[in-house]
């Protein structure tokens, strides 16, 4: 019972250690992940914005091309070198009513922003910047970062500058970081689950060998009280046979007195020696299944086992004790339950 018991507090222990080594891989999977995307949305957002108020401060016409001016050659200049340097894909120009009066696809010019961004935040004069991911942007799948910076007079908004930046690079190159981070961290676990299950394994080991050495010390006792117990018992039953011998004959009050106190201290000492010899039984009893009896009470029949083989005989002693038994009147029986006690049962 205490060895299942121990072995079921290791599983619980490797098990427990399982559970958070999985939930601490989990842990760092989404901590990884949300500063990556962090870092990706505060450069992508600031790549974005810097891009567009670049415009808004270099672009020398600016105020003609809210107009509905076309953009001069100084103008195109700026907007194609800052396009290049800044990953810039696409650009709109607004007017300050929201209507795209210049974009880089002809096919936006003309069209109203009503979204609650522009119409809430860049009319105040709030810049405004997001991220898109995976959004199909007519060329490939992108992680794009969106800015509009507004343009004011004296305090008045006169349009503004959207412009979308390309940061796929950048973000698959920060997966890659997050993904390495990951496995480091994985490795890391590992590792700690490695050590942890060698910690519990020697433990298991160490107990192993604990009980072994345990029961080979109990088995060397039992095996000494026994021997003991029968070479006690054997003279002392010729002293008590001799004593009842003598018991028998014409003895004086005195005489008779010191051999009945010789026979009650005799019987006393037999009775312990036979607890003793009943208890290293108990300790060291190997006992036999249920059809193994009658294979037991049969003459010159042993049962088949390495184990029984261990125990040197010839397979009389059962079956002569129940001849004899039988032959004065009586009857015995065997009782016995495989790797416990066997008991004999003797009626006469």
């Amino acid at each position: 019972m205490e060895k299942n018991t121990r072995f079921s507090n290791d599983r619980i222990m490797i098990g427990a250690a399982v559970i958070v080594s999985v939930i601490a891989v989990i842990s760092c999977w989404f901590g990884v992940r949300a500063i990556e995307d962090s870092v990706l949305r505060s450069e992508a957002e600031k790549s974005a914005y810097s891009a567009a108020t670049f415009l808004r401060e270099t672009i020398p016409h600016l105020p003609d091309i809210l107009a509905g001016a076309s953009f001069k050659a100084d103008d195109r200049r700026i907007l194609e070198s800052t396009s290049k340097s800044s990953n810039i894909f696409r650009y709109k120009f607004f007017d300050q009513h929201g209507k795209i009066v210049h974009a880089s696809r002809p096919a936006d010019i003309g069209k109203t922003n009503i979204k609650w961004y522009f119409r809430d935040l860049v009319k105040k004069g709030r810049s405004f910047e997001k991220i898109e991911r995976d959004e199909d942007f007519g060329v490939a799948r992108k992680v794009v970062s969106e800015a509009y910076a507004p343009i004011m007079a004296n305090g008045v908004f006169q349009g503004a500058i959207e412009v979308y930046v390309d940061v796929t690079d950048r973000a698959v190159a920060l997966r890659q970081i997050g993904n390495n981070a990951i496995g480091v961290l994985f490795l890391l676990l590992l590792f700690v689950g490695s050590i942890m299950g060698l910690v519990v394994a020697r433990n298991i080991r160490g107990r192993e060998q604990a009980m072994i050495q345990a029961e080979s010390a109990s088995r060397v006792k039992s095996d000494f009280l026994a021997t003991m117990s029968h070479e006690i018992r054997t003279p002392l039953h010729g002293v008590l046979g001799t004593n009842s011998l003598l018991l028998g004959t014409d003895l004086n009050e005195k005489q008779r007195k010191y051999a009945e106190t010789i026979k009650n201290s005799g019987d006393t000492l037999l009775g312990i020696i036979n607890d003793i010899l009943d208890l290293s039984k108990i300790e060291t009893g190997i006992g036999m299944a249920l059809d193994d009896i009658q294979v037991a009470l049969s003459p010159f029949d042993q049962i088949d086992s390495a184990l029984n083989r261990s125990f040197e005989g010839t397979g009389l002693g059962l079956p002569l004790s129940k001849a004899l038994v039988e032959l004065h009147g009586g009857s015995l029986d065997l009782q016995s339950e495989l790797e416990a006690v066997s008991y004999t049962h003797l009626t006469l």
